[in-house]
């Protein structure tokens, strides 16, 4: 049983974060820097709570599951230098590596095209991402680690039912998985199609998830450690 310990709920920067920092920093220092370009505008601007552009309109009801899949399929995004980027936006770090798999960092922090997520050995989010590329489906890790004030601020917004202190995400045990496009605004019967796949590579891995999608509080991104609490 691995035991990370009872860890503090406080605002923890993500790599990105710094990353972004220490490039303005840079600038800062050079009075000669050129003028940002556009997408350096946006890539400054994003968060671990913004996709890269607005949400889609919920998808209407698939009758079927290749209907469902059809509608999932984005094999031209998955071709983008973002989705490749959306891999970099979570905060992993103290997470447990069954979820997260074993990583580093790799790259320059003056240059942000060069920072790299090097994965040493995969865990359920590579796999799950990784199959559902296979399947033409773009999908990403939305968030992993969370500091206690966000998670307050999704309690009261009526998104989560614990406060600071009382989610997995607080200590490692949780991810939330979306669509790189769609994001949350999936049907049931996409979201089931991808519950499926993700309960199969746990199962593989021997490892056992609990999934949002079954929950009377529906949370179809959410997947956590069971039993996540004796492990603190």
């Amino acid at each position: 049983m691995l035991n990370f310990g009872n860890k503090p709920t406080r605002q923890i920067k993500t790599v990105a974060q710094m990353v972004r920092e220490q490039f303005l920093k840079v600038r800062e220092a050079n009075p000669q820097s050129p003028p940002l370009t556009q997408e350096q505008k946006e890539w400054l601007g994003q968060g671990p709570s913004r996709l890269p552009y607005p949400l889609a309109e919920p998808e209407p009801p698939s009758k079927t599951f290749e209907e469902a899949l059809r509608g999932l399929r984005d094999e031209g995004f998955l071709a983008s230098g973002k989705w490749n980027e959306q891999q970099h936006r979570a905060n992993r770090q103290g997470a447990d590596p069954r979820l997260i798999g074993k990583w580093n960092y790799r790259g320059d922090p003056s240059n942000p095209a060069g920072v790299r997520i090097e994965f040493v050995e995969p865990g359920w989010e590579q796999k799950m991402v990784r199959r559902m590329a296979k399947m033409g489906i773009p999908m990403f890790a939305h968030e992993v680690m969370r500091s206690g004030e966000r998670q307050d601020q999704l309690k009261k917004a009526g998104k989560s039912k614990a406060g600071a202190g009382e989610s997995p995400h607080q200590h490692g045990f949780a991810i939330d998985l979306i669509h790189s496009v769609k994001g949350w605004q999936l049907n049931d019967r996409q979201w089931a199609l991808i519950g499926h796949q993700g309960k199969e590579i746990a199962s593989a891995m021997g490892l056992d998830l609990e999934w949002g999608g079954d929950w009377k509080f529906y949370d179809p991104a959410h997947w956590e450690i069971k039993g996540w609490r004796s492990l603190l």
